[in-house]
């Protein structure tokens, strides 16, 4: 499972979405939706800083 999927997964949880829906929301390096974009840029800050 790449860090993405994982990413959308807990999002998904996190959220109560299903994963079909944030994965529908990828945009290139990010994502379409303000909100799960925001949760992925912080979501990678903390990968990077762990």
């Amino acid at each position: 499972m790449t860090d993405r999927e994982r990413f959308e997964q807990a999002y998904a949880e996190y959220t109560n979405h299903p994963v079909e829906f944030i994965v529908l929301c990828r945009l290139g390096a990010s994502y379409s939706v303000p909100k799960v974009s925001a949760a992925w840029h912080w979501w990678r800050s903390g990968q990077e800083a762990a």
